[in-house]
């Protein structure tokens, strides 16, 4: 009997390897015939690529090609690294199509179909070069800076985070003519409508932009913005932050210096801002062994930093995340470790 039950058992184990065996295995991405755009360098869950009419789960490193469309879900975000340089923040929820990528030229149409993406964008040498984000209602280009787009299908609000002008203009021709918006300028496009006029973005707005679209893990500064000229105490607040190796800004004329003791959630540091630091969004990066964690940090224009203290500006309401049918392109989801193109033309 003892014998007769060691058979069927192992009769039942190889028959449930041989069923395992049987099932179709997770889908690897196509290499596509579209040329190479770039890749992603970082995301969080949750995402997606849309390849060919087929979706992947998006990986760190994972190549983006010619008319793929990057899709990130609710908490989800994702960093690409385009072939001449240029970075692509997607924030969550958010529907990025990669139309086209030549670096050799330097021509790049990009298409928001939603969401919020920030683009700093490699300076543009060629005279027919261009660099475009279209969204539904709105063309922006730039020429070697950075800018921040949110977009839904009826309105989109663009920022010029830093490093040189955004030229902004309606998606519909019956509103010709474009602005130009300096560094800390913002605008937003409704359809149906012609462009109001460019405002002063809000501290908090210019901060928000770094923060909602950074893909590496987040953190947060208080205060988050200064004008130039000034040295003050601040707390970094975060996740996992005892073990932290220092923190740094990349941009020249910002310091911060840990003055402190750090815990698991904060850190107290000082930084200082040189008088001639331009208005811009700037990230702060907190070196820790398990990845690094980055903030968001604005140096604005006094009258900036007041309208921030009275609530002024903020950001148009996202539709809730959704599925697109396309023709064209491909969705990859994003692995967890969470339409009219804008013109940016030299």
């Amino acid at each position: 009997m003892r014998g007769d039950r060691l058979v069927r058992s192992s009769l039942s184990v190889l028959l449930f390897l041989a069923a395992a065996a049987s099932l179709p295995a997770s889908p690897r991405p196509q290499t596509p015939q579209q040329p190479a755009a770039g890749k992603i360098t970082a995301l969080i869950p949750t995402g997606s690529v849309l390849r060919e009419q087929k979706t992947y789960e998006a990986k760190k490193d994972m190549g983006v090609f010619w008319q793929d469309t990057v899709k990130t879900e609710r908490g989800g975000r994702a960093r690409l690294r385009l072939e001449d340089g240029s970075i692509l923040n997607v924030g969550s929820q958010a529907s990025l199509v990669v139309t086209k990528h030549d670096p050799g030229k330097q021509q790049t149409d990009l298409e928001l179909i939603y969401g919020k993406v920030r683009a700093d964008v490699t300076k543009i040498a060629t005279p027919d070069g261009h660099f475009e984000i279209h969204t539904k209602v709105a063309v922006c280009g730039v020429v070697g800076t950075e800018e921040y787009l949110e977009a839904t299908d009826f309105a989109t609000t663009v920022i010029a985070l830093g490093g040189g002008q955004v030229r902004v203009s309606a998606a519909d021709s019956r509103f010709p003519g474009a602005t130009l918006l300096n560094p800390g300028e913002a605008i937003s496009i409704i359809a149906g409508r012609a462009p109001g006029a460019k405002r002063l973005a809000s501290a908090e707005e210019m901060q928000r932009a770094v923060q909602e679209t950074e893909g590496e893990s987040g953190a947060t500064i208080d205060p988050g913005s200064s004008v130039a000229g000034r040295s003050f105490d601040a707390v970094i607040t975060g996740k996992d932050l005892s073990a932290t190796r220092g923190v740094s800004f990349s941009q020249a004329g910002l310091a911060v210096k840990i003055r402190g003791s750090i815990t698991a959630t904060q850190i107290p540091v000082t930084i200082s801002v040189a008088p001639d630091v331009p208005v811009g969004a700037y990230s702060l990066t907190i070196d820790r062994p398990q990845g690094p964690a980055v903030a968001g940090f604005a140096v604005a224009s006094q009258q900036a930093v007041q309208l921030s203290l009275v609530g002024a500006g903020g950001s148009i309401q996202l539709p809730p995340s959704r599925d697109f049918s396309v023709t064209r392109g491909a969705e990859v989801p994003l692995d967890a470790s969470t339409a009219t193109p804008c013109n940016l033309r030299s």
